[in-house]
């Protein structure tokens, strides 16, 4: 079913949202994949990758995979110790996912792009489009998430569900006018729905504005993305992007009840959701 959303807004243009059927987070252990063949993604199809930074707290980032040089230098200057582990990680489940998409013994070096967004540092043909997004505050539970494809430019963004109490101080900055008065109308009755809407908002702004991947160049309030059509149930919808194009934005849950955005350079034609666990 095709609904049209809004019509030709000078400030950005949404064009339609189409239903689609859920898919489901499929659990896999960490042992699983060592023994198993690598990982294929094809045609316009997204691989999400989901994992609870705080059950990964125990384990020894260099048993998942080491990183290189670059990145042991930056993680020597985060200086609390707790987030400069997270970040190791990360990197190291960065590493260790990517690899299984690429044919054996390839060398696996990340670097920042021209507005600092990770990239594989190859022109090879089996090179892939990634990007991740990890959250991790003591009051809310902490999640990591990684899409990945073959078909064009992706950005994702997940956001714990918590207060935000300066909901509508920020998004006199990052909301466009229709989106603020969107907000403002579930800021009447609770602070609970006003701050909810406001992350479900800011998730699909911030994926877009990764997969667009200029470096937060264009201010945010010029993207109109709104909300989710039905949160926590996936929404695609297409946005037109002046000078950077279409994408598909699509709304969902993780595991942990994590509100995610992905943002696509392509339709997305399929979908693989994977839980991982040590």
């Amino acid at each position: 079913m095709t609904e049209v959303l809004h019509g030709l807004p000078a400030d950005g243009i949404v064009a339609r949202n189409v239903r689609h059927s859920d898919e489901t987070w499929q659990q896999r252990r960490l042992d699983d994949l060592a023994g198993s063949d690598g990982e294929t993604v094809t045609g316009a199809s997204i691989d999400l990758w989901f994992a609870d930074l705080a059950v990964w707290s125990s384990i020894n980032p260099h048993t998942l995979a080491e990183l290189s040089p670059d990145e042991h230098e930056r993680a020597a200057r985060i200086p609390d110790v707790e987030s400069r582990q997270d970040w190791q990680r990360s990197r190291a489940l960065l590493r260790r996912i990517l690899s299984r998409y690429l044919p054996a013994q390839t060398r696996l070096d990340i670097e920042p792009g021209a507005h600092g967004k990770p990239r594989l540092r190859t022109q090879d043909p089996h090179s892939l489009y990634f990007n991740l997004s990890h959250h991790r505050r003591r009051e809310t539970s902490s999640g990591w998430i990684l899409a990945i494809s073959r078909a064009g430019e992706v950005g994702i963004d997940l956001e714990a569900v918590r207060a935000v109490p300066s909901a509508s101080r920020l998004a006199q900055r990052v909301f466009s006018a229709a989106e603020r008065e969107y907000l403002e109308i579930f800021s009447i009755d609770s602070a609970m729905q006003r701050d909810q809407v406001f992350l479900d908002i800011w998730t699909r702004k911030e994926a877009l504005l990764k997969a667009i991947g200029d470096g937060f160049t264009r201010p945010a309030n010029a993207l109109h993305v709104g909300p989710s059509a039905d949160s926590p149930t996936r929404a695609p919808l297409q946005v037109e992007v002046r000078a950077a194009g279409a994408y598909e934005l699509v709304s969902l849950r993780s595991p942990g009840d994590h509100l995610v955005a992905v943002a696509a350079a392509f339709e997305p034609t399929r979908w693989r959701l994977t839980w991982l666990v040590p």
